[in-house]
């Protein structure tokens, strides 16, 4: 993946990082397509419109390395079954919350409504299908990390010196009435 071993929590950061940068640079394109020059205005609702890209990307590839499942395929499936509907209805409301911008005779609004509506369908596109594509044929296959340890509740020390038990009493949900102090 991009030369980068997927085994720590930096080289998928790395992974979301580059989605990023490739989408706000498709929606720079975007928006010169639609007519809009790159001003402060269009720069400031890219910016603002980042966290458009985050609700799209990073929910699928949450949901990709929660999967319990353990090959790339079945992880993908699971993930778009299970969150891809949210993804896209969020998607849908954004656009339609969007849609009266264009209306509107102020050019600012109109500059918002081209960014906003370029970084849904960018966003929805790349997180509903080109990430699953991605993540099926490069994706980590099994990324849960098990970290219970077993603690053992006994332990000695050589020499007789120390030795610990698990003599107490197993410890339990309800007080005892006699030390509950009204």
């Amino acid at each position: 993946m991009l030369g980068i071993k997927a085994s720590g929590v930096t080289d998928h950061s790395v992974f979301c990082l580059y989605l990023m940068c490739l989408v706000n640079f498709l929606a720079t394109g975007f928006l010169q397509i639609c007519g809009v020059g790159l001003n402060g205005m269009s720069y400031y609702c890219i910016v603002m419109s980042i966290g458009l890209l985050v609700d799209f990307n990073m929910h699928i590839l949450l949901r990709y390395y929660e999967s319990p499942l353990l090959t790339r395929e079945s992880k993908v499936k699971d993930a778009l079954q299970t969150i891809g509907s949210s993804v896209l209805i969020g998607g849908l409301s954004t656009f339609l919350g969007v849609v009266p911008m264009v209306f509107s005779s102020s050019d600012m609004m109109s500059v918002l409504f081209y960014a906003f509506w370029g970084m849904v369908l960018i966003g929805c596109s790349h997180g509903l299908v080109l990430l699953p594509v991605l993540l099926s044929i490069v994706g980590p296959e099994n990324v849960r990390r098990d970290v219970a340890r077993t603690v053992s509740t006994s332990s000695s020390v050589e020499g007789g010196q120390e030795n610990f038990s698990n003599d107490a009493p197993p410890i339990s949900a309800e007080p005892n009435p006699a030390e509950v102090d009204c």
